[in-house]
């Protein structure tokens, strides 16, 4: 397997490239180009998301491979009848409990002062991938180069310097297998004879974050899927420890269904409009209160994994936070509690930032009428930031 995964775009001045955004129970597929500003402009986007039943996750994945195909045709439709060019390639970014990733490093010392090369750095990668791995190692599709060290100092252009010691830390991920070959099917059914490049989340939102936030390199990176939660923790903008929660925004659901004998869709759109002020005082104050009786169920799994994270050292107190952006407000102030303060460097309560799609303004673009999903968003200016990175 290659080390690096992503496919090299080159430039991208009138490319047309399909992204796509694979939640536990949500598919978005876009059509983005580059306009004349060189930004990413998305012509066409769609979001659809499974209804927030309960169910095993074989019939998930059976069911978003349906929705996969579905979604990509109808926004493909709609792309051809406004007479758009045919996408060249298709990018996926897949959120977890689909992917589990980790980080591995690797240190080189020299007798003297060495000049750094691309080969040096290469096999000083390759052994940083052992093979004691959590990982499924039949099913890892990403091998990224996080940060590379000079004499302890990090730096994004090592080949040419001289230095005594070389410290490199390498990401990987792997995929489950099931929804790899479902997305594979579903994508390929649509975009045909594409390539299809997939990445994992915190790949993406790494990159993005240290794009928009260059002199922010320590934070926590937290995802919220309907599904499941997943944390790592950046420093010095690599991306290094990594835990999970088997615990999503579906569980508030379930719990709030079974408290007002509603369906979950029903306790979904109560949930939306108690935590956007949107209803009646009396209808809003006893979803608020049937909220406050699930918190202790998310303290208590979210939790386990801060303290996974911190096993090493104290994380970072400032968290980026991936959420829906309606259930996000919810999460921000779970996460900002008091509780959670012991596992921060700074022992005080985190500072949680959810990250929208109105700040990745910088490089993508949204055609008048269409809804700015975050998801689209990201998967958009993770390529548009690639592309930059290799011209």
């Amino acid at each position: 397997m290659k080390l690096f995964s992503f496919s090299r775009l080159g430039k991208m001045n009138g490319k047309t490239i399909a992204v796509c955004d694979i939640g536990s129970g949500s598919i978005a597929v876009g059509i983005v180009a580059v306009d004349q500003s060189s930004m990413m402009m998305v012509l066409v986007s769609e979001r659809r998301s499974l209804p927030p039943e309960e169910r095993a996750k074989t019939q998930i994945i059976d069911q978003l491979k349906t929705l996969a195909q579905e979604t990509a045709t109808a926004v493909l439709d709609q792309h051809a009848k406004r007479g758009g060019a045919a996408p060249s390639e298709v990018v996926a970014i897949v959120h977890t409990p689909w992917t589990r990733s980790e980080t591995a490093s690797e240190s080189q010392l020299f007798d003297e002062p060495t000049v750094i090369t691309e080969v040096i750095i290469s096999e000083t990668a390759k052994r940083a991938v052992r093979e004691e791995t959590k990982l499924d190692t039949a099913n890892i599709f990403e091998r990224t180069v996080m940060r590379v060290a000079l004499n302890g100092y990090p730096t994004s252009k090592p080949e040419g310097k001289t230095s005594s010691r070389v410290d490199i830390s390498v990401l990987q991920s792997d995929i489950k297998a099931e929804m790899l070959s479902a997305m594979q099917e579903a994508l390929g059914s649509v975009f045909v004879g594409r390539t299809i490049t997939f990445q994992s989340a915190f790949f993406a939102f790494s990159v993005i974050i240290k794009e928009l936030l260059p002199n922010i390199t320590h934070y926590t990176l937290i995802d919220v899927t309907s599904l499941a939660t997943s944390a790592a923790v950046v420093r010095q903008a690599a991306v290094l420890e990594h835990a999970n929660a088997d615990i999503g925004w579906r569980t508030i659901i379930s719990e709030l269904a079974k408290i007002h004998g509603t369906t979950p869709t029903e306790a979904l759109s109560r949930a939306r409009m108690a935590i956007e002020n949107t209803c009646t005082d009396a209808l809003c104050q006893s979803v608020l209160q049937s909220l406050s009786a699930v918190e202790p169920m998310f303290v208590d799994a979210y939790g386990k994994m801060f303290n996974e994270l911190a096993k090493v050292k104290r994380i970072p107190g400032m968290v980026i936070l991936v959420a829906p952006p309606d259930l996000g407000p919810w999460f921000a102030n779970i996460f900002s509690r008091v509780d959670f303060a012991q596992f921060a460097v700074s022992e005080q309560p985190f500072s949680v930032h959810q990250l929208w799609a109105q700040a990745l303004t910088e490089h993508v673009d949204f055609a008048q009428g269409l809804v700015e999903d975050t998801g689209v968003a990201a998967t958009a200016a993770f390529v548009h930031i690639r592309a930059g990175d290799r011209t």
